[in-house]
């Protein structure tokens, strides 16, 4: 399924790169870098489509049923969550009030020293460098 869709996504881009007519450039060493911007050493690259209409058609078509699919199992999937949150409210709701029918009262958990003293620090995320 995630074959076909990628499949379908990579044919609609390059039909919608057809459209623009935009100049590739092949660049960096050896060639293996491409852009849609003039590089220093780079060389323009002729990029046809050589799929016929009915190809085109016959892809479009595709893409287009498979998306339809795609929204029938995403509904599906969203029916059965709803389902089976409608059918565990009860037992969530038990589950609470015998919670707090077991917990402490809160004068005794404040005298117990339960709250933070300090707010939590910020999380933060380093990426390493991207080597040029």
């Amino acid at each position: 399924m995630k074959t076909s869709i990628s499949l379908a996504f990579f044919i609609a881009l390059a039909w919608a790169g057809n459209l623009q007519a935009q100049t590739v450039w092949r660049c960096g060493e050896g060639g293996t870098l491409y852009s849609d911007r003039a590089c220093a050493d780079g060389r323009p690259v002729t990029v046809a489509d050589a799929r016929s209409s009915t190809d085109v058609a016959a892809a479009r078509s595709t893409a287009a049923s498979e998306r339809a699919f795609a929204e029938r199992l995403v509904n599906d999937r969203m029916a059965r969550e709803a389902t089976m949150q409608a059918a565990m409210r009860p037992a969530a709701q038990h589950t609470v009030k015998a919670a707090q029918a077991a917990k402490p009262s809160s004068a005794s958990t404040k005298a117990a020293g339960t709250q933070r003293k300090t707010p939590p620090k910020p999380f933060t995320v380093r990426l390493p460098k991207q080597s040029a």
